[in-house]
């Protein structure tokens, strides 16, 4: 009877340990599955950002190009200022998808959390219902992370206008940081794995009516959306979710229909994140004369046209290339280019393709390259490593080819 007994503890115990295999599996299947699918909106996401920044670039430098002509005080100069500037805010929407997209690692500075959360508070409250009262916690005693200060910044203003939106007759938004040690089990449960260890937790609470279980997971997609037409671009959340990713952070949330809390979970930094100050753009002279010869490569025909059109108004000798694969031989056809204006992303062969032929038959050619897509890595290890080759962001404004081109040429 007790062998009987010893044996039915045993397969019960073996059963449990089964049902816990198999639903551990389920679990990791499930995990892969999840990052496999948000991976791939992701690259979706950085391909439209890049397609949607060459046609804003197009725009942008076509309105600027027609400001040069025209002059500050000709009648028609406001309108073609507010192209420009219709084009700089609609670029920055690009810029929310395009955080959802960016994985990669790069230097980042010590910043303090703490210190940039009363500017977010002020922004939110000036920005939102009065019905809506917003409450500040600092609980965390430590409050230093790795990080990049604009991208916190505004992953937190996302959180709090998306709890805004989520209380249209009025509520609560509550934002709060502590520090919490998450344990292996705990560190395993948000949006991405990460190891366990002490964390800054940020969170954002609202008192709305919480989210639907079916919409719980599409929140972070890029585009998604439950508000009405022209009340939002389902970007906040993607943003998050990539800002989040970039600092090697996780999320998770609690939701019912009382209300729905974000956590954001930050590695606290350590003593190789090294303090940094920035510096702003510098600004440069539009009465330039670039008397030297440039050559553009990119297969937008229209780019290329505007752009060689702008340079030409600073008496820059202009070549234009739509054909990548032609780029070298054009190269080798001109005597004393001076600049090569590289696109990043061309059919046949890419830009990085053409940089390295170019540059194995000139060492000290300045190359810029252009691009409406910032997180390609091939080019970052090129900046760091190759000090005559710069970036410029598309959509570009002048004064940014401007400067661009007179660092390139004051190389020379």
């Amino acid at each position: 009877m007790i062998l009987e007994d010893g044996l039915l503890i045993l397969m019960g115990i073996v059963l449990i340990v089964v049902i816990w295999d198999v639903f551990r599996h389920r679990r990791i299947a499930k995990n892969i599955a999840e990052a496999q699918r948000m991976e791939a909106v992701g690259r979706l996401a950085g391909g439209v950002a890049h397609d949607f920044n060459n046609m804003l670039a197009g725009i942008s430098s076509a309105a600027e190009y027609i400001q040069l002509k025209l002059g500050n005080k000709h009648e028609l100069s406001k309108y073609t200022r507010i192209i420009a500037d219709s084009c700089v805010r609609a670029s920055h929407l690009t810029h929310q998808l395009l955080l959802f997209a960016r994985a990669q690692k790069e230097h980042c500075v010590k910043i303090d959390v703490h210190a940039g959360l009363d500017d977010t508070v002020y922004l939110l409250k000036h920005g939102i219902n009065p019905r809506i009262k917003i409450k500040l916690e600092k609980k965390a005693e430590k409050h230093e992370i790795c990080g990049y200060p604009d991208l916190v910044h505004n992953m937190i203003l996302n959180l709090g206008l998306n709890a805004k939106d989520a209380m249209p007759g009025g509520g609560t938004v509550t934002i709060a940081t502590q520090n919490v040690r998450l344990n292996r089990s705990e560190a395993g449960k948000g949006i991405f794995q990460v190891p366990a260890g002490e964390y800054l937790e940020i969170s954002v609470a609202d008192t709305g009516t919480g989210i639907p279980r079916q919409l719980r997971g599409k929140i972070f997609e890029p585009f998604f959306t439950t508000k009405g037409e022209g009340k939002g671009t389902g970007l906040g959340l993607a943003a998050v979710y990539g800002i989040v990713r970039r600092h090697n952070g996780t999320i998770m949330f609690d939701t019912s229909p009382h209300g729905t809390k974000f956590k954001i979970y930050l590695p606290l930094a350590d003593e190789n994140c090294e303090m940094e100050s920035y510096e702003p753009h510098p600004s440069c002279s539009l009465h330039v004369r670039m008397k030297h010869k440039i050559m553009i490569v990119d297969d937008e025909k229209i780019l290329t046209e505007i752009l060689s059109d702008i340079l030409k108004h600073f008496e820059a000798e202009v070549i234009t290339v739509t054909d990548s694969m032609a780029a070298l031989k054009t190269f080798e056809e001109q005597n004393g280019v001076d600049v090569v204006m590289l696109d990043v992303v061309m059919p046949d062969k890419s830009g990085v393709e053409v940089y390295r032929e170019l540059r194995q038959k000139s060492p000290e050619l300045n190359i810029i390259f252009m691009s409406g897509y910032t997180e390609d890595q091939n080019i970052q290890e090129i900046l760091t490593e190759d000090n005559r080759t710069q970036f410029i962001s598309k959509p570009y404004r002048v004064s940014e080819i401007v400067d661009k081109v007179s660092k390139s040429l004051a190389k020379n």
